[in-house]
């Protein structure tokens, strides 16, 4: 219980960090070159929308849900109820989620504040910012100094044309499919269908290469932008698969959830042994006194 709460105070404050960098914090002012054709397109609407990949890192938990219920193994008799299952395998699905979810918060964390530190102007930034001093400048010069003009977009539109490095878009898609696939490659039994889990599995990586992709040809990150926050979503993955959920191995599940039960009995065989040390002494005393008396 202690260790559960400081984790969920440790989400809380990771949280609060990132809301306050994704809407307070202005990022560190880059220079550009006069004439810089990489950042000089037209914004375009995005292809996938934040809040598609936002409801797509909350999937986890549904698909969690299903395969745990699906594959739950042997139950006695009295734990067969669906009633039953559906806890249980709830109950597996919650905790492999905490990993996923403690890692993907910590992630945007360093996501977000790499955008502010870097700095880094969108393909677009140009046509949504509208630098004063780009008008008159000279092609090939740097440009230090400069102030925004467009007053058709909001502030936050003006600070999110300089937060191009790393992508979000890539970087949530490749943790969130390289989780899931990690996942189902551990979780379900070998030998239960030849096709089933290969395809899922490439729908999953399909996905995560269109949205990566689409990033490109919408004009809102470079290249390099996606690849490292692909990279970025890689070493996360890694992570909580390989270290924190153990390859999501069955004995690190089973030990979280009799560590309670396995203290508890420990301290009651401790308190056992105690009484019968006790007993034992008094009844030494009793028979040294009653020899005495004799």
């Amino acid at each position: 219980m202690l260790f559960a709460r400081k984790t969920n105070n440790k989400c809380d404050t990771t949280a609060a960090a990132l809301i306050f960098i994704e809407f307070f914090v202005d990022n560190v002012k880059r220079g550009f070159f006069c004439g810089d054709k990489s950042i000089s397109f037209k914004r375009q609407t995005d292809t996938i929308s934040i809040k598609i990949v936002i409801l797509y890192g909350l999937i986890p938990i549904l698909v969690l849900w299903i395969v745990e219920f699906i594959f739950i193994g042997e139950l006695d008799e009295s734990q067969r109820s669906l009633k039953h299952k559906l806890k249980l395998s709830w109950r597996k699905a919650v905790h492999w989620f905490k990993d996923y979810g403690i890692n993907l918060v910590l992630k945007l964390l360093v996501l977000d504040a790499s955008k502010v530190l870097v700095g880094g102007h969108r393909p677009h930034f140009i046509d949504t910012c509208r630098p004063d001093t780009a008008i008159n400048c000279t092609i090939g010069e740097f440009v230090a100094d400069f102030k925004c003009t467009n007053e058709e977009v909001s502030l936050y539109s003006l600070r999110d044309s300089s937060r191009s490095f790393p992508s979000g878009h890539a970087s949530i898609s490749v943790y969130t499919s390289l989780f899931l696939i990690w996942y189902l490659q551990c979780r379900i039994p070998k030998l239960q269908s030849i096709f089933l889990l290969p395809f899922i599995q490439c729908l999953l990586m399909v996905w995560t290469c269109l949205c990566s992709i689409s990033r490109i040809t919408d004009n809102r990150h470079h290249w390099y932008d996606v690849l490292c926050g692909g990279l970025l979503g890689v070493i996360f993955a890694f992570y909580t698969c390989h270290i924190l959920s153990n390859n999501f191995c069955k004995d690190k599940h089973r030990m979280t959830m009799s560590g309670v039960n396995g203290s508890s009995s420990s301290s009651s065989n401790n308190n056992r042994r105690s009484v019968r040390r006790l007993l034992s002494t008094i009844s030494a005393k009793e028979e040294f006194t009653l020899n005495n008396l004799e």
